[in-house]
């Protein structure tokens, strides 16, 4: 099968079909979302195993199913998260950048039929939500200027008294929702949001905090982050909920995806992504992908 591997750096590579598991599934990927985990892989910054299969967000087909599962998911279109109890996906376990991909069950979500490819949003807005759960307000700053920062600054503009957000890339976007640009370490927060793969950010976090305040990561590995402080609290963003797909039609939608997001039918242009991130239409991609021997 035509796949995306890490292999020092990601190349293409024909690897053997895998053979599904009683507690997985197997999947035809149509879409997949090319963001900031993909993007620290290429840069460096997050090491993955030789031969992982890359892509952690993305949806398609359920083609196969394991013994212990419901057969009726044969035929259904899925969400597949970033994380799974047997591992990241695309990052510590084998991921959608391939042709027919094997998936833990309990990383996948069952779409309804008016869903389309804004779905990759859900596990950003996942989070956000169960964030906006978990404050009530106060200041809060966003280290990393991805999805995962701009679903929060959606979600949560009229919430907190202020957002401030430090990141490399161009932030200008972010203003329109009231966020802040931050260069000075030494102001104070209630909260922080950590979604960048950089080192630095693990290690200063804990000091940009008041006393009781909170550090928030989403939790898309087993071994991300590698140091864990005792403020910091992963989010699970695979316990997706009706509020979530109010939020995806009513607030953050295909315009949303329009506005922040690209679209690729080639995997040459697609990583790494540009912007916030580039979906892919890998039926499509995987046809124009040549392996050479």
């Amino acid at each position: 099968m035509k796949s995306l591997v890490f292999d020092q750096g990601i190349i293409p590579k024909d690897i053997p079909a895998k053979q599904v598991g009683k507690n997985q599934v197997a999947i035809k990927p149509c879409r997949v979302l090319i963001s900031s985990i993909e993007n620290s892989i290429y840069l460096g910054l997050l090491w993955v195993n030789p031969s992982t299969v890359l892509g952690s967000i993305g949806m398609g087909k359920v083609a196969e199913v394991g013994v212990e599962l419901d057969p009726s998911l044969r035929g259904r279109k899925v969400l597949v998260s970033p994380y799974s109890s047997q591992g990241g996906i695309g990052t510590e376990i084998d991921g959608l950048l391939t042709e027919e991909a094997v998936i833990p069950y309990d990383a996948i979500e069952v779409l309804p039929n008016d869903i389309g490819e804004e779905a990759v949003l859900l596990p950003f807005i996942t989070f956000a939500r169960k964030v906006k759960e978990k404050v009530g307000g106060g200041n809060l700053l966003l280290i990393g200027g991805g999805l995962f920062s701009l679903t929060v600054s959606i979600l949560l503009s009229d919430q907190m008294s202020s957002i401030g957000l430090i990141t490399e890339e161009k932030a200008g976007m972010f203003r329109q929702f009231g966020v802040e640009d931050i260069s000075n370490l030494e102001r104070k927060w209630d909260y922080v949001i950590i979604s960048t793969m950089r080192t630095w950010a693990r290690f200063v976090s804990p000091s940009l905090i008041r006393e009781k305040g909170k550090i928030f990561v989403p939790n898309i590995m087993k071994s991300w982050p590698v140091i864990m402080s005792p403020e910091m609290e992963k989010i699970n963003i695979n316990d997706i909920n009706e509020e979530d797909y109010f939020i995806l039609r009513k607030k953050i939608n295909l315009k949303t995806l329009e506005q922040f997001l690209t679209f690729s039918d080639d995997f040459s242009t697609a990583i790494p992504s540009s912007g916030l991130g580039t979906i892919v239409r890998t039926d499509i991609a995987f046809k124009r992908l040549i392996i050479l021997p």
